[in-house]
């Protein structure tokens, strides 16, 4: 089943053995070739609020639901609003960074051996941030797997 968007890809990311292009809102769409069998994907997408305050890092995880099959990579990004709805913009101040990106549990921690999420890490350094401030976090999972 093919599946169209109306809406031009917001962006491409290149994942070795996967093609991924995401136009939000709605749905990713994806496929992997491995061994020349080409196989459907999801894209698993979380987003929260913040950070706005200076202190310890955020975290953001998002997983692979049933039926979606296995985690095979992730992405990550802070920016100043809701990508959903609008174009992605600078973070709420100049101090607004993305620490991290990595497979892991339901609760943020990494993991090397069977991981089933992604998780960011994000950190507003300097001074405070704007309400405006949003961490995102993305999971490439391929089905049939």
């Amino acid at each position: 089943m093919t599946k169209k968007s109306l809406r031009a890809p917001l962006f491409t990311a290149f994942v070795p053995g996967a093609a991924l292009a995401v136009a939000l809102p709605g749905t990713a769409y994806a496929s992997t070739t491995i061994n020349g069998e080409t196989n459907p994907d999801s894209v698993r997408y979380g987003e929260s609020s913040g950070p706005t305050s200076v202190g310890a890092p955020q975290k953001t995880t998002v997983g692979c639901g049933e039926g979606d099959g296995t985690l095979i990579s992730g992405g990550a990004g802070i920016s100043g609003g809701d990508i959903t709805t609008s174009d992605f913009n600078a973070p709420g101040q100049s101090g607004d960074h993305l620490n991290g990106s990595y497979p892991g549990d339901g609760s943020g921690n990494p993991l090397t051996s069977s991981p089933a999420n992604w998780t960011s890490t994000t950190h507003t350094g300097g001074m405070g941030s704007t309400s405006a401030t949003r961490s995102h976090v993305w999971a490439l999972c391929l089905t049939g797997n």
